[in-house]
């Protein structure tokens, strides 16, 4: 296909849904200039690339990288090494997420961005400016010093309030999706998801302790309250075209699951063959809904369909599918209530029940 073409060629996509993969198959198309094309890495994204590569221009790929020579799937994967010094003879393509070291390797080597390599996942390292954009329609507002962060579509929007502190994580925000990180909150050691159309909401003031995962995965809603904390190995994950949401004041121990899906496997049901667990109409109707004021103890996980009620309390090694009321305390496998019209506050050895909060001093009401 002559260059001449290309153009017609978007045009006539345009109608159809475009990605990410198709973003880097019509700019490997536009730079590789007859050279041969080089990807790093085998995996399912690679190989989705090189068979778009192939149905859309003709384009093959000649062979594989990576750190060191090995065999995937009966395909020979060259070491990086046979790339150096070669910009005039290789196009590198690394569909990867980000990793400056090979960012590293291909730049020492001589070869040019979007030029002679091609890295969609590139990395943002954001020091004083008040806002960014890219030319893939990805914004983001609020200053943070040494950002480390991968746009992997286009049109994502991140909002950082003031005085936000990210120590030590990993960001990653698709198409269309939405970041939004309130004043004063500090997180530690994160790895954190946004998949297309999903939301990922974090108030202000809150504090993330040690390694931990948020995640927001496609067409989903994590939407976290201000003044919440957390402990360390934490996962808070909204799962495809779920929802998630925190209330404001929350306490979580560590080792904490929250999940809104099964953990995106399908399950069928062998006599009407039909997917009875991760539909689109299935998703839709599963929710994680935890009020507001509510302590939630070590290794507790929190699956879909729970609702837990204001001033409530989630005991050690729990496991809630259900509905919870308010001012209670519920434990076990799963979660039963054991204790009504309580009321708890953050301070240790208190006297005065007034530190609870008068707003969270209420009879248990069983009408949830």
């Amino acid at each position: 296909m002559k260059k001449g073409n290309l153009m017609n060629k978007e045009k006539s996509c345009m109608k159809e849904k475009r990605d990410w993969i198709d973003h880097i198959v019509d700019n490997v198309y536009a730079n590789c200039d007859k050279r041969e094309i080089v990807l790093w890495g085998k995996y399912d994204q690679s190989d989705n690339i090189k068979e778009r590569l192939e149905k859309r221009y003709g384009l093959k790929i000649s062979f594989y990288v990576d750190s060191d020579a090995k065999r995937i799937d009966d395909v020979y994967i060259r070491p990086k090494q046979c790339l150096e010094g070669r910009a005039n003879q290789y196009y590198v393509v690394v569909p990867l997420g980000f990793y400056q070291s090979i960012k590293d390797d291909l730049v020492s080597w001589g070869y040019r961005k979007d030029l002679d390599y091609f890295y969609f996942s590139d990395c943002i390292v954001h020091d004083t400016e008040d806002y960014y954009e890219d030319l893939h329609g990805n914004k983001l507002f609020g200053k943070h010093k040494n950002l480390k962060l991968c746009f992997r579509g286009f049109n994502a929007v991140i909002k950082l309030g003031r005085e936000v502190h990210l120590h030590d994580c990993a960001i990653y925000v698709h198409s269309n999706s939405k970041l939004e990180i309130g004043d004063g909150t500090e997180i530690e050691k994160c790895s954190v998801f946004v998949g297309d159309d999903a939301s990922l909401l974090v108030g202000s003031n809150g504090k993330f302790f040690g390694e931990g995962s948020l995640g927001a995965t496609a067409e989903s809603l994590l939407k976290i309250g201000n003044d919440f904390t957390v402990g360390t190995r934490y996962t808070l994950t909204a799962g495809k075209g779920t929802e998630c949401i925190i209330g404001r004041d929350c306490m979580f121990s560590m080792d904490i699951i929250l999940m809104t899906n099964d953990g995106s496997h399908s399950i069928f049901d062998v006599e009407t063959r039909k997917n009875i667990n991760s539909t689109r109409e299935i998703n839709k109707k599963r929710k994680i809904i935890i009020g507001n004021h509510v302590w939630v103890g070590i290794r507790a996980t929190i699956l879909y369909n729970t609702l837990i009620g204001d001033g409530s309390i989630i005991g050690a090694e729990s496991l809630v599918k259900n509905k919870i009321p308010n001012n209670c305390i519920a434990a076990g496998n799963p979660a039963k209530v054991i204790k009504k019209n309580i009321a708890w506050c953050r301070a240790e050895d208190s006297k005065d029940i007034g530190e609870c909060g008068e707003a969270y001093i209420h009879f248990t009401d069983d009408n949830i």
